[in-house]
């Protein structure tokens, strides 16, 4: 059998006592070092913006819809061209421009008897005769109520709709106006995101941990989940749908996130990026205030930020608004003045 024999000498004598060289291959795996990983870029989790808002439900199909009001109650009619009208009390015949009909152009909310107002100077005439026989050009002859008035609209100006006034005693029976609905209709879409580790990698352990866990699988989980949650928050905010013919083999439609889908079924309003002025939030607030919007509303100019308008508060002296940006920065300023 092998003997083992100790090495002499079994020490050594220092003179100033032993130093840091002595130790420093004793040391080698030993080093001092934070345990933990540091997150330089924060947590990058940006879920549950709509559960928060509280705008979720559970569908039972791929496609689920609602049905929204088409308009306001009363209409208004944008005009293309407009003859006669130049001097007072004379009638005068408007063109209704292409965006104000229906139905292939056959429809439009021009009848016998309405009452309108020219948007830019509110001077008031009333329908005496209608011609639709053109799709999208349907005409209307108005005469101004008041003999002093001249009723002659500017091209692309709005005409405002009052309803059936002044009919007189004993009036007939006139066409009704039939206001609209429309189907808003969306999808629901599929989600995944895999983490595949081998088992040597699994069981080996590493240096800095995570959650107090020395095991990258953790990392690796940790951060296949937060890169699923947010991509379904991303989906549900910015996403839209799929229907390119290469990419729906597998069935595959898509889904129009909140943004896009109020986008496409809201107004627009553009302003020059860095020097958005007051006349901007003014422009904003009467957009909210003409399409029915709560007292308070919330907009999502960008990508990354937030705005919160106070309504009310644009019909006095004082409004206020706030800015905040999606993830670490959170910036408010208040207007004082409109």
């Amino acid at each position: 059998m092998a003997q083992h024999s100790p090495q002499q000498p079994a020490g050594v004598s220092i003179a100033g006592g032993t130093s840091l060289a002595f130790l420093s291959n004793l040391a080698i795996n030993d080093r001092s070092f934070d345990k933990d990983l540091i997150e330089v870029y924060g947590k990058e989790s940006y879920i549950y913006f709509m559960e928060k808002l509280g705008k979720k439900t559970q569908v039972d199909n791929q496609t689920f819809y609602h049905y929204e009001v088409g308009g306001k109650l009363y209409s208004a009619v944008q005009v293309a061209s407009a003859t006669g009208g130049a001097s007072p009390g004379v009638v005068a015949t408007i063109t209704v421009s292409a965006g104000s009909h229906r139905n292939a152009g056959t429809e439009s909310p021009l009848r016998v008897g309405e009452v309108v107002s020219i948007l830019a100077s509110g001077i008031h005439g009333k329908i005496t005769a209608i011609n639709k026989t053109s799709a999208s050009a349907h005409t209307a002859t108005i005469y101004p109520l008041l003999s002093t008035d001249a009723f002659l609209p500017a091209a692309n100006g709005w005409l405002l709709f009052k309803g059936l006034q002044d009919v007189g005693e004993g009036s007939d029976t006139f066409e009704g106006i039939q206001n609209t609905t429309r189907k808003i209709s969306n999808t629901i879409t599929e989600f995944r995101e895999d983490y595949t580790i081998l088992d040597r990698a699994a069981a080996e352990r590493i240096e800095w941990a995570v959650n107090g866990v020395h095991y990258y699988q953790r990392k690796g989980t940790r951060d296949t989940e937060k890169k699923f949650l947010n991509s379904i928050d991303d989906k549900l905010m910015f996403g839209t749908v799929v229907n390119n013919t290469n990419l729906t083999a597998s069935g595959a439609v898509g889904t129009k996130g909140a943004i896009n889908q109020i986008a496409s079924g809201g107004s627009s309003l553009g302003y020059t990026a860095g020097a958005i002025a007051m006349s901007d939030f003014q422009s904003m607030t009467r957009i909210f205030d003409q399409n029915g919007a709560p007292v308070r509303s919330v907009s999502i100019p960008g990508n990354t930020e937030q705005l919160v308008c106070d309504v009310s508060k644009w019909s006095d002296t004082v409004g206020q608004c706030w800015w905040f940006c999606r993830g670490r920065c959170k910036i408010r300023f208040q207007i004082s003045e409109c």
